[in-house]
């Protein structure tokens, strides 16, 4: 199961929380609402994660929390997203 559009038409959304969704699988080809301040992801094992060139979209995003997830992110670029303040990545047995 992907997200499709589902989170896209949320235009003011500030705040997604995905926690134990082992049937996602990825996100739609648009990504999120660029509009998110907070996304906490944790234990959706089988979530690929944003594609890196994505990233710099997300310039309303400042806390990023991904736990026990996103097995096939085997890196990350502390610069990718513009205005993030607080990341915490734990349990991502890939990351580099």
């Amino acid at each position: 199961m992907s997200s499709g559009d589902l989170f896209l038409s949320y235009t003011c959304l500030q705040h997604l929380q995905l926690i134990y969704i082992s049937s996602l699988t990825a996100f739609s080809s648009n990504g999120l609402p660029t509009s998110l301040k907070s996304l906490d992801i944790s234990d959706c094992k089988n979530l690929a994660f944003l594609p890196p060139e994505m990233w710099s979209n997300y310039t309303s995003l400042v806390d990023l929390y991904l736990e026990n997830c996103c097995d096939g992110l085997t890196s990350f670029q502390l610069n990718g997203f513009p205005t993030l303040e607080s990341l915490s990545i734990e349990g991502c047995s890939f990351l580099n």
